[in-house]
């Protein structure tokens, strides 16, 4: 993948086109803004987590449905948008369950546990968003529930790919063809690419 990137980024050079990759090579090569180290994990971030992160997401959206099968008629007779049903998903069992990796400068006290100064930290999204003291029965499924998830994360360091979930479905809905939908559940898998897997007992 290395290889394939890097190939891919001398291409961009070679022959700039109108694309997401060109513009972080020209802000590398115009601007000094990115490193090449820099340039190449992006790139790698780019393409992964924008591919996994909606493969996972359309994946657990229609598992949600298979488990709530009157949310499933609700979106099929047109009360619930498809949308809230995303979002819903995004909060309730999200395709990302940490946030990106950070490190401390400094001992941190939080909730009466300290963190030492120079300790990798990761961030819960999962437990951020199943908090009793933001959402009302936080482990229960709920479309019609306002969106304020924080599966993509927030200031300078809000996702990308957040408004792709702002643009309209092009595809044929899966909620559209229940049959076949059930038909790939044959019995409930015990995990998935979620939190927490203990929702669905084998």
């Amino acid at each position: 993948m290395h290889r394939y990137l890097t190939g891919v980024i001398a291409a961009k050079r070679n022959k700039p086109t109108d694309d997401l990759l060109t513009a972080l090579t020209e802000a590398r090569d115009e601007h000094d803004s990115l490193s090449e180290p820099e340039l190449l994990a992006m790139s790698f971030l780019l393409l992964f987590t924008g591919y996994t992160s909606a493969v996972n997401l359309i994946g657990n959206a229609a598992l949600a449905l298979l488990l709530h099968p009157a949310v499933m008629d609700s979106v099929r007779a047109g009360h619930t948008p498809l949308r809230a049903v995303l979002e819903e998903t995004l909060r309730w069992n999200a395709p990302v369950t940490l946030g990106v990796r950070r490190f401390t400068l400094e001992d941190v006290t939080i909730g009466g546990v300290t963190i030492p100064g120079g300790s990798r930290v990761w961030v819960s999204l999962a437990s951020a968003n199943r908090d009793p003291a933001q959402f009302n029965d936080p482990d229960c499924f709920r479309p019609e529930r306002p969106s304020t998830h924080l599966d993509f994360g927030h200031g300078i360091h809000y996702c990308l790919g957040a408004p792709w979930r702002a643009s309209k479905p092009k595809s044929r809905s899966p909620v559209s063809s229940p049959g076949s939908l059930a038909s790939a559940l044959r019995s409930p898998p015990t995990s998935w690419n979620g939190c927490p897997p203990s929702i669905i007992e084998a």
